[in-house]
């Protein structure tokens, strides 16, 4: 696994923080005290509400001149576009993410279980070890003294009790 310092460094906190930005960035309307989030289609939705209920036009109640109308129309062909853009924008970073993020965290785990089991292995097989070390050590001490005990008088029957004990 990557530390805090390779992380930062890498490639992948680049792409998430400058995708964390645009993102942030296309967001309209944040209020950064209260986080409150207007999407955009509410935003159009009050513009148009306002522009039905403005008494200014002086050409009767809810009739909106052609220019307002044309512009009433842009405004929402430009928020679907905007919209459009976003969920593109948000495909191509799943698609980034799916193919080459995922990727390189597959690696980050693998390696870290492998280290993980490799370690685990090698305190098992030192354990494993050291028992063998005194198991050798024990019968290399019961070989020296058998040894020991083994002399040529041991050829006379009269010993064959204590050559069959040793």
């Amino acid at each position: 696994m990557l530390s805090d310092e390779e992380y930062k460094a890498s490639r992948e906190h680049e792409f998430f923080t400058r995708g964390i930005l645009e993102m942030m960035q296309g967001i309209p309307g944040i209020d950064a005290q209260t986080a409150s989030i207007i999407s955009m289609k509410d935003q159009v939705q009050t513009i148009d509400t306002a522009a039905h209920a403005y008494e200014g036009y002086k050409m009767g109640p809810g009739v909106i001149p052609d220019f307002m109308k044309n512009f009433l129309a842009s405004m929402h062909t430009s928020a679907e576009q905007y919209r459009q853009e976003k969920v593109r924008t948000l495909r191509a970073m799943c698609e980034t993410l799916r193919t080459d993020t995922f990727i390189v965290m597959a690696r980050a785990l693998f390696e870290q279980n492998a280290l993980q089991r490799k370690e685990a292995m090698i305190v098992h097989v030192t354990g494993l070890s050291q028992r063998l070390s005194e198991a050798l050590r024990s019968t290399d001490e019961d070989r020296k003294l058998n040894e020991k005990a083994l002399t040529p008088s041991m050829a006379n029957p009269n010993f064959a009790a204590q050559l069959k004990e040793l």
